[in-house]
């Protein structure tokens, strides 16, 4: 869908940031993935140092789109 859609950032199981994907990617648009208009940004808080995992999750229904460990900061 070309609809922008609402995303939760989180980490260790609580939602940290809220964003909206609807920035232009280049990238997704010569992939032929609609407009090209699903792309966010966001500023992280600071994490506390043992942040285990951050996700990135639909709003409207937790699906899960991605998964990360942090590395340790050097």
């Amino acid at each position: 869908p070309e609809a922008p859609v609402c995303l939760d950032v989180v980490v260790d199981g609580a939602v940290v940031v809220q964003t909206l994907a609807s920035r232009y990617r280049a990238d997704l648009a010569r992939a032929g993935l609609g407009s090209g208009r699903h792309g966010f940004a966001v500023r992280l808080p600071a994490l506390p140092g043992g942040a285990g995992v951050l996700e990135v999750r639909r709003s409207a229904d937790a699906a899960l789109l991605g998964r990360v460990r942090p590395a340790a900061a050097a």
